[in-house]
């Protein structure tokens, strides 16, 4: 019954400990509150409290766990951390006292485009990350020079972090077994971020509302200012598509268009 309950969370509990152990050692130092994602049986959790204290930093941790059960055998273990039985995705900056965090996790795939939109809008709160995803999801996070996958998701998290992929995990790491494989991946919050950030992101999606139309027409219909003229400024033609351009021509067209 357990099992076909964690099968539809999608939960798949990693049991490589040396996989485990890597995950924790990317993840350190830490400098700021820690919050766990879907820890599950409590792997990473146990790890993390124990370099913790072998390294003798002062741990402030909250673990998410959505599973019922799960959530009340973590609770139970009285570790001296907080449990939030709850998706992430509901998960407020007031949960975790509107403190700066670190994340780290093995988090459900079937969300991984939901928890990145949800780290883009608690950035301002979050200073890093390890998280593991279906390695798939994490190629077109991090490659924005492939113009089949670029879209206003990845550009946007990699104008807010810096990020990379540090871990490759096979399928038989896991138990249920996935059918994918998986890729851990590190980020930071890059420093003085100067422009708005929920109207940059707006802006991004319109750019790729349409991914056959050119961005004059996606764009021509949303700003006061003239995007024709924009382009022109930019020098850039007006037949061109969003996946065309990189991350700094979007910056540059978005604060013309603004100005």
């Amino acid at each position: 019954m357990k099992k076909k309950k964690s099968a539809k969370l999608g939960q798949n509990f990693l049991i490589n400990k040396s996989i485990a152990e890597k995950i924790v050692e990317q993840f350190f130092p830490i400098q700021e509150m820690v919050v766990e994602i879907g820890p599950g049986k409590g792997v990473l959790t146990d790890m993390i409290i124990s370099k913790a204290k072998s390294q003798k930093t002062l741990l402030d941790l909250m673990v998410v766990e959505i599973d019922n059960e799960l959530a009340e055998k973590l609770t139970n273990r009285d570790y001296g951390f907080r449990v939030i039985n709850k998706s992430i995705l509901n998960v407020q900056p007031e949960d975790f006292n509107n403190k700066t965090i670190q994340i780290i996790g093995n988090v459900p795939y079937y969300i991984s485009k939901d928890i990145i939109n949800w780290i883009i809008k608690n950035y301002r709160f979050i200073k890093s990350g390890v998280l593991m995803f279906q390695k798939e999801f994490v190629d077109k996070v991090l490659n924005l020079d492939n113009p089949k996958t670029k879209n206003a998701q990845n550009l946007m998290f990699n104008f807010l972090f810096e990020a990379k992929k540090v871990i490759s995990v096979s399928p038989g790491s896991f138990f249920p077994i996935p059918k994918v494989s998986s890729s851990v991946f590190k980020f930071e919050k890059k420093e003085n971020i100067s422009i708005d950030v929920e109207n940059f992101y707006k802006f991004l999606k319109l750019c790729f509302n349409n991914r056959r139309k050119t961005l004059l027409n996606n764009l021509s219909q949303s700003f006061n200012k003239n995007i024709s003229k924009v382009l022109e400024e930019y020098n850039l033609n007006k037949n061109i598509r969003a996946e065309e351009l990189n991350l700094n021509d979007f910056i540059n067209i978005y604060i013309l268009s603004i100005k």
